[in-house]
């Protein structure tokens, strides 16, 4: 649930970045440290909970 979405730090970080800024997912992984499935992983823990949402502009997904 959203207690589990909330108590990794790394999820913690990449929603720390996202408030302040959209972000496309490659640069998102970078910031973060993580490789994008890793990051993707994540992202569809958070999405779940509805604390993320993403968009695709042609082949960048945000």
């Amino acid at each position: 649930g959203f207690l589990s979405a909330m108590a990794n730090p790394k999820r913690l970080l990449i929603l720390d970045s996202l408030v302040k800024e959209e972000m496309a997912v490659g640069a998102l992984a970078n910031k973060v440290g993580l490789s994008q499935s890793a990051l993707s992983q994540h992202l569809s823990k958070l999405r779940a909970q509805n604390l993320v949402s993403t968009r695709r502009d042609a082949q960048t997904i945000y």
